[in-house]
């Protein structure tokens, strides 16, 4: 066999010749090719622990297939980054340590409602400002934002002089009454009466003489006539004396009445006053207990130890929140389709729990110039303490009519920037859809579109989808591109 020659390219002057033991240039592509091959094992062994590493048991991956959304009515069409769908899959033992379960959606006969926004209102007699009537400074604060109380019990101890000076005046009047009532007393008594007791004497010794002339007369020692006349001195001493005794009484017991009923009077007054105040008469000194007249949360503290207050200022605020007032705004034209006993339905959007259901109080008589929209208010129990003063909630008032429609349970919809959204169950593949949603009940919503009646709709646990598909949703569509 005739050796080739060695192309000159390949030469390597520095290893021995085709002579020697192996030349360079031929081990170097077999070098070249054992490294590329174990390069290629060590690549597609890390590629194969990348796909399988376990990254919990939900993976997510994204669908660029637009679901179709027809007869829309709360934005008409949506871009495609608003309505692609996701799909979630989950084993059912992790979705149930999740704590979601489903329901399938139903054909059933709801209530037409008008959907509309409102705010939360705190109830009429539920709310209170504390504040001292007073001049004073604050002497003790024993309330902070969120505390729970009851009426009565004292937030806030004022100082006042104003108060100080009150409750001296009303002991001095207290002192006088009872000097008052001792005067009564007292001229009640015969003997304080000196006019009554000259008279009682004079009575006295005429009727001594007009016994004494009666035995004389019997024994013939005195004329009949002397009998006469001290018969007649009697009578006038009598007369006197019930004149003294019954006059001078009356009027000194009138006066000294009068006396008392006139200091009792002042008396009254400075207690009265004081109570106007908020300061119990029977205390001393200036302090002044302020206390919350209605039992509720405490809203807010402008209250500071050592600060000077005035009767202007409020010092906090009270709110009962256990029963609240929904209003909404109706459009004029929507206005005459809702009366009074009509059920209104508040949700809290992103609350999955936030649902509250109320009948309708009273529809306003007023149209909005610049609105042109009407109030309606219905009272609502505040559950699990989820609504607030001022807070937004969206509104469902029923029309009165009832209608066929496939429903879900209202804890079904999951809301998305203003989007309403759904998880519907595929064996362990939760698929996200975008729905329209018509009427709302208390407990079940109308799908419009989005879902169709006999589908496997997750009912709780949405929210823990959705922040599920957030949270690993867009690295679940790279690694899925991998």
């Amino acid at each position: 066999m005739t050796d080739k020659p060695i192309p000159k390219q390949d030469r390597n002057t520095n290893g021995p010749g085709i002579d020697g033991v192996t030349d360079v240039a031929v081990q170097g592509p077999n070098r070249r090719l054992l490294i590329g091959i174990v390069a290629a094992i060590v690549l597609v062994v890390l590629i194969a622990l990348f796909a399988f590493w376990p990254r919990g048991k939900t993976t997510v991956s994204v669908r660029e297939t637009p679901p179709v959304l027809e007869g829309h009515e709360e934005g008409g069409e949506h871009n495609d980054e608003h309505s692609q769908e996701g799909v979630i899959e989950l084993e059912d033992e992790t979705a149930e340590l999740m704590g979601v379960e489903t329901e399938r959606a139903v054909e059933s006969r709801i209530d037409e409602t008008i959907a509309t926004t409102g705010r939360v209102l705190v109830a009429p007699n539920a709310q209170a400002i504390v504040g001292a009537k007073v001049s004073g400074r604050v002497v003790r604060v024993s309330a902070e934002p969120g505390q729970a109380v009851r009426a009565g019990q004292t937030l806030v101890v004022v100082d006042s002089p104003e108060v100080a000076e009150l409750r001296g005046q009303l002991a001095e009047a207290r002192a006088r009454v009872s000097i008052a009532e001792a005067a009564v007393a007292r001229v009640g008594k015969a003997e304080s009466r000196s006019a009554a007791i000259q008279a009682k004497n004079r009575l006295d010794l005429a009727e001594t003489t007009v016994n004494r002339k009666r035995r004389l007369v019997e024994i013939g020692a005195v004329a009949r006539s002397e009998l006469e006349a001290a018969e007649a001195e009697f009578r006038n001493a009598k007369a006197e004396y019930d004149f003294q005794s019954n006059v001078q009484v009356a009027r000194e017991q009138s006066e000294a009445k009068g006396e008392a009923e006139a200091v009792r009077a002042t008396a009254a007054r400075l207690a009265d006053q004081l109570s106007a105040l908020g300061a119990s008469p029977n205390a001393k000194g200036g302090q002044i207990a302020l206390s919350s007249p209605v039992s509720g949360t405490v809203i807010d503290v402008h209250a500071v130890v050592g600060e000077a207050v005035t009767p202007d200022k409020a010092l906090l605020t009270v709110m009962n929140l256990s029963n609240v007032i929904v209003e909404a705004q109706l459009p004029e034209s929507q206005a005459a389709r809702v009366g009074r006993g009509r059920r209104l339905v508040a949700r809290v959007p992103g609350e999955p729990d936030g649902v509250f259901e109320g009948t309708v109080e009273s529809v306003g008589q007023m149209v909005d110039p610049a609105k042109r929209t009407v109030p309606v208010r219905a009272r609502v129990t505040n559950t699990r303490a989820l609504l607030r003063h001022e807070m937004g909630v969206e509104v469902q008032i029923a029309s009165g009519v009832r209608k066929q429609a496939v429903t879900v349970a209202v804890t079904a919809l999951v809301d998305e920037e203003g989007l309403k959204v759904v998880y519907v169950k595929e064996g362990e593949r939760y698929e996200r859809r975008l729905v329209t949603v018509g009427a709302i009940s208390y407990d079940r919503a109308e799908i419009l579109s989005g879902v169709e009646a006999g589908e496997d709709v997750v009912s709780r646990g949405a929210y823990q989808l959705a922040n599920a598909r957030k949270g690993g949703g867009e690295e679940g569509g790279h690694h899925d591109d991998h």
